[in-house]
C-alpha cells in the first residue's frame, strides 16, 4: 500500500525511465507486485525486485496545495519564491529520470504565475491561446469582471525576431482585440523572470520529449521561445531561445515534421553558431532529410517500375485480344458463309440416289 519509485535501471535499456508505483504485495523480495501510477498511461501491474524500489523524496509526500498557492497573491516575490522552489524539486526528480513526477512540479511552478486575471496589471505581457495557437499579448484595458481586453502581439513562426518593448507594443496595437478568459491565459510574463519562465517551459518540454509526448513538447518549447524573444531593455534570452528551438526541432523530428525541424535547427545555429548542441541537431536533421529523399527516390523508382509493368501488361493483353478478334474474323470469312455448309471438296455429303427426282 505504499507509493515508491521504481528506479530507471530496473526498466528495459531502451526505456530507462523511472516511475512511481504502488506496492501491492511484498512477500518475496525477488518478486514484488506493484501497480504503475503513470497518469498518462493505463494502469499496469509489474513484478520487480525489492532492490529496485526507492522511497519518494520527502517533498513528494507533501500535499500539493501546500506547495502551490495558485492565485493567492500577485506579489512578485511570493510568485518567484514558489516557482524557484518547485523548479529545484522538479530538477531533482528529472535527475532521477522520473520525468512524469518532474513535469508535475514544473507545471506547478508555472501555475504560480497564473494569478487572477483582474489582478494582472495593465501593460503586462501575458501568454494566451487563441485559435489553438500560442500568442503574446499586452493587457490594454479591463473588460467585464474576470476578463481582460488584450491586444494580441502575433509572432511569425517562420523567422526569429528579437523584439523590444516598444516594437512589441506597437505591433500589439496593430493587432486584433480579443477577450481572454482564464482558460485561455497561460501565464503572466514578469520581465525580470523571463529566464525562470523559459527554463520551466523548456524543462517541461524535455520531460514530454522523454515520455514520447511530442505535441506537448512542441507547445512547451514554443511557449519558451515566445517569452525568450521579448527584449525588455535587458537583451533577449538568446540561450533560452536556442534551447527551445533545439527542443522543438527534436519534437518535430519525432513526429515526422522534418521541414519544421530543419527551420528551427537552422535558426538555432544562426543565433549561436558556436553551440555544439545546435550544430549536432542541425546535422541530424539534414541526415534524416537526405535519408528520406533517398527513400522517396527509391519508392518513386519502384512505383515507376510497377507502373511500367502494369502498362506493358495491359498493352500485351490489348494486343492479344485484338489478334484473337482478327483471327476469329478471318476464320469466319474464309469459311464461305452459310452457302457452303454441307459441302466437302465440291461433292455432296449426302448424294442423290440414281433415278433422278420422283415424278
Amino acid at each position: 500500500g505504499k507509493t515508491m519509485r521504481l528506479a530507471a535501471d530496473a526498466m528495459a535499456p531502451t526505456k530507462r525511465i523511472a516511475q512511481r508505483v504502488l506496492v501491492l504485495t511484498a512477500d518475496d523480495p525477488m518478486a514484488v507486485d506493484v501497480l504503475s501510477l503513470d497518469p498518462y498511461h493505463a494502469e499496469e501491474e509489474l513484478v520487480v525486485r525489492a532492490e529496485h524500489l526507492r522511497p519518494l523524496e520527502p517533498f513528494e509526500r507533501e500535499n500539493p496545495s501546500q506547495c502551490v498557492r495558485e492565485g493567492s497573491s500577485v506579489e512578485e516575490e511570493n510568485i518567484v519564491a514558489v516557482a524557484e522552489d518547485l523548479k529545484s524539486k522538479g530538477n531533482l526528480l528529472f535527475k532521477l529520470r522520473d520525468f512524469g513526477a518532474a513535469i508535475e512540479f514544473y507545471r506547478r511552478a508555472l501555475a504560480s504565475f497564473m494569478c487572477p486575471l483582474q489582478d494582472i496589471p495593465l501593460g503586462a505581457f501575458v501568454l494566451i491561446v487563441v485559435a489553438n495557437r500560442l500568442h503574446m499579448a499586452v493587457v490594454d484595458s479591463r473588460g467585464t469582471p474576470g476578463e481582460h481586453v488584450v491586444f494580441c502581439c502575433l509572432f511569425e513562426d517562420q523567422r526569429v525576431e528579437l523584439l523590444d518593448v516598444d516594437k512589441a507594443v506597437a505591433d500589439a496595437r496593430q493587432g486584433r482585440v480579443v477577450r481572454v478568459s482564464r482558460s485561455m491565459l497561460k501565464g503572466w510574463i514578469i520581465p525580470e523572470q523571463r529566464r525562470l519562465l523559459c527554463a520551466l517551459h523548456n524543462n517541461a518540454a524535455r520531460c514530454d520529449l522523454s515520455l514520447g509526448r511530442t505535441t506537448r513538447a512542441i507547445w512547451a518549447a514554443t511557449a519558451a521561445a515566445r517569452i525568450a524573444q521579448l527584449n525588455f531593455g535587458q537583451g533577449a534570452v538568446v540561450d533560452a531561445l536556442c534551447t527551445s528551438l533545439i527542443l522543438r526541432s527534436k519534437a518535430f523530428v519525432a513526429c515526422g515534421g522534418l521541414s519544421k525541424a530543419r527551420r528551427d535547427a537552422l535558426n538555432a545555429v544562426a543565433l549561436r553558431p558556436d553551440l555544439k548542441d545546435a550544430a549536432a541537431v542541425c546535422r541530424d536533421v539534414e541526415k534524416r532529410i537526405a535519408r528520406r529523399q533517398r527513400e522517396d527516390r527509391k519508392l518513386a523508382k519502384e512505383i515507376g517500375k510497377w507502373a511500367d509493368k502494369a502498362v506493358s501488361s495491359f498493352e500485351e493483353r490489348k494486343r492479344s485480344a485484338a489478334a484473337a478478334s482478327a483471327e476469329e474474323h478471318q476464320t469466319g470469312m474464309s469459311g464461305g458463309g452459310v452457302d457452303n455448309v454441307g459441302e466437302e471438296d465440291g461433292e455432296l455429303l449426302f448424294p442423290v440416289e440414281d433415278g433422278g427426282v420422283s415424278s
